[in-house]
């Protein structure tokens, strides 16, 4: 499963690479995006991991100070997903219903493409900033969401009230047609950063985030770069036609 399961309607570069790739062919904005993703897997990561190395054996503690930075790097990144989240969903809609076909993927990728290049660069760029690799960006994330649902379990209402939200805005962004109750929806959430989660003092660690909650939770689109973060590049690059 995925980090948050009612977020797959916000999959951004997968589900238009899964759905459209093989219908838009070698469209100019598919194959710039394929070249970028080529170049943030191939330059960017690997500087990325040597200068700011992660081992997930001895982690570092999870602390304010990597929570502020892993903050820093999701909302802005998360700003660059907001003009482009309409016409996302609006394409998601259509695939879902049937609607599309290669000349509106064209089209569709066409008006999101560039945001989804600037939104890539953006991260690398971000990530940089605030002296992180990928994969301390997805430590860091693992630990503020596995915190929240341990923060649910004991009935805390900030959890309660940010989970129900969550699950609220799902249904808004899938059309109104998926249904999934809070429990079930923070359970998916805890199993999937369970493996990764190391907490030495849960409650703790909640209380750090809800001490700089407006930082968490003050761009809304923030909460789908956690989960875009998770997408191997060199996986989204297999279905993009590649540039020659």
């Amino acid at each position: 499963p995925l980090l948050i399961v009612l977020v797959v309607a916000l999959l951004i570069i997968g589900l238009i690479v899964m759905f459209y790739g093989r219908e838009i062919g070698g469209g100019m904005e598919i194959v710039s995006l394929a070249r970028d993703l080529t170049k943030f897997q191939n330059e960017t990561i690997p500087a990325l991991e040597r200068d700011f190395p992660f081992d997930a054996a001895l982690p570092p503690l999870f602390d304010e100070d990597l929570f502020q930075r892993y903050c820093r790097v999701r909302d802005t990144v998360g700003r660059q997903l907001q003009p482009a989240l309409p016409r996302i969903q609006g394409l998601i809609r259509e695939r879902d219903e049937g609607k599309p076909n290669a000349r509106a993927a064209f089209r569709g990728l066409n008006d999101v493409g560039p945001q989804l290049r600037v939104m890539l660069a953006t991260y690398g760029t971000s990530l940089r900033a605030n002296q992180m690799s990928p994969d301390l960006f997805q430590y860091a994330a693992s630990q503020s969401w596995g915190a929240a649902a341990l923060a649910y379990d004991r009935k805390d209402p900030k959890s309660v009230g940010l989970f129900q939200e969550m699950v609220v805005r799902a249904h808004e962004w899938m059309g109104g047609e998926t249904e999934q109750d809070v429990d079930t929806f923070v359970k998916n959430v805890y199993d999937e950063v369970e493996p990764h989660l190391i907490l030495a003092n849960p409650y703790e660690t909640w209380d750090m985030i809800v001490g700089s909650w407006t930082e968490w939770t003050n761009v809304p689109e923030a909460f789908v770069v956690d989960i875009l973060a998770r997408f191997d590049p060199a996986d989204l690059q297999k279905q993009l036609p590649q540039a020659e």
